[in-house]
């Protein structure tokens, strides 16, 4: 196949219409589109280096370019309109809510209050806070506590998860949590609060985490009014080459020399992954010893 062809097969694949990008970003593979646009980019832009006659290909990273926009667009408008990614009756009748912190505690605080008509609405319902953040003075999940308390919310609701420093951190560790003290059920349905620009990361990772057997929805908040730095967000979020993918999520097969996924839910060996690999986690035996007795 000649090098043209190849680019304009690129170019067949990288097109996508609006409804093509919902049913993506419903599936959770929005990301994976988009990542591939920009791997596609980035070997064009090689090509456009080194080749003799570089115009040839100026067409086509336009039109890449233009392509990338527009998903990042469809992005932001669609969870000004869509605030809930993922399974209706999570959404509905959750068994969990969860709340997400970031390293920003005025848009943690931004997440907490628009957690709170979901608390409200499910009153009888456990509420998951989860960050440990870089914070000396206070966790994110203490912070959350703090200021849900402040507007009523009983603290006998609250589950502190502490440990945490990213994503993955929140989703694992508070699994391990409820189930330590005795709060997962085999099979149930989480509502994970979080901004709109980590949704579908959010959603990964949760489904990733739980398994199969637990139905997630996200309900998202908009935490910044920029529309400039939203979409800038939203690129770094739908961009990222993402560590849990590549080494958490997997790991190196020496028998086949590639890598193999590690099952949905598999809590023992993704743990093994975050302390083997992640670098906010790496060589935690602690955490190991703490939540030994909660692995499956």
């Amino acid at each position: 196949m000649k090098l043209r062809e190849v680019l304009d097969e690129a170019l067949r694949t990288s097109d996508r219409s609006e409804d093509e990008l919902r049913s993506l970003l419903e599936r959770g593979l929005l990301d994976e589109h988009y990542q591939g646009i920009l791997r596609t980019l980035r070997w064009v832009d090689s090509l456009i280096d080194i080749h003799p006659q570089p115009e040839q290909f100026t067409d086509v990273r336009e039109t890449l370019s233009r392509r990338r926009g527009a998903i990042l667009e469809f992005y932001r408008a669609h969870f000004e309109s869509h605030p809930v990614l993922g399974d209706t009756e999570a959404h509905a009748d959750p068994d969990f809510l969860f709340i997400l912190a970031c390293r920003d505690l005025g848009d943690t605080g931004t997440r907490v209050d628009g957690a709170l008509p979901h608390i409200r609405r499910h009153g009888d319902r456990p509420v998951v806070l989860c960050g440990g953040g870089f914070g000396s003075h206070m966790t994110e999940a203490a912070f959350m506590r703090d200021r849900l308390m402040a507007q009523g919310v009983d603290e006998s609701r609250l589950i502190l998860e502490e440990d945490s420093i990213d994503t993955i951190g929140n989703a694992l560790f508070a699994k391990l949590l409820l189930r330590q003290r005795g709060l997962l059920p085999a099979e149930g349905r989480l509502l994970v609060t979080t901004s709109a620009f980590h949704a579908v990361r959010s959603f990964n990772i949760f489904r990733k985490v739980f398994g199969p057997r637990f139905a997630i929805a996200i309900a998202t908040v908009r935490t910044t009014p920029d529309e400039e730095e939203s979409l800038h967000l939203a690129d770094h979020e739908l961009a990222s080459d993402s560590q849990s993918s590549r080494e958490i999520f997997s790991f190196e097969d020496f028998f086949s020399g590639g890598h193999r996924e590690i099952d949905a839910g598999d809590d023992a060996a993704m743990l093994f992954q975050l302390i083997l690999h992640h670098g906010f986690y790496r060589h935690r035996y602690d955490l190991m010893r703490k939540f030994a007795d909660a692995l499956t």
